[in-house]
C-alpha cells in the first residue's frame, strides 16, 4: 500500500487538512523556539546540562540550519548576479559597482 502525506491528497476531509496545517504551524513555532533557546544556551556555555537527546537535536538542527543558510545565500548570490548582468557598464559605474 503506498504511503503519502494526507495534505497532498484531494480525497481527504478539509477539516483534517486544516488540522494538519495547524499542527505544522505549531511545530514550526516550537522548532523556532527550540532553536532560539539552543542558541542562548550555547552562548551561555550551559549545553552540558542538557539531556543527550536535546544535545543531539541541537547538533542535527545546527547542521540543517547551516545547509539551509548556504542554500539561501547561493540563491541570493545568483539573483544578484542575474540582476547585475542586466546593467550596462555605465549603470554599474553610476551605482558604484
Amino acid at each position: 500500500m503506498p504511503c503519502y502525506d494526507s495534505r497532498d491528497h484531494e480525497q481527504y476531509d478539509p477539516d483534517e487538512l486544516a488540522e494538519s496545517a495547524k499542527l505544522r504551524t505549531r511545530l514550526d513555532t516550537v522548532t523556532r523556539a527550540a532553536c532560539d533557546l539552543a542558541a542562548v544556551l550555547q552562548r551561555g556555555g550551559t549545553v552540558g546540562e542538557l539531556a543527550p537527546e536535546t544535545v543531539q537535536w541541537m547538533k542535527a538542527h545546527a547542521a540543517w540550519d547551516a545547509k539551509r543558510n548556504a542554500s539561501e545565500k547561493a540563491t541570493r548570490d545568483l539573483v544578484k548576479l542575474n540582476a547585475l548582468a542586466k546593467l550596462t557598464m555605465d549603470e554599474r559605474r553610476a551605482l558604484g559597482l
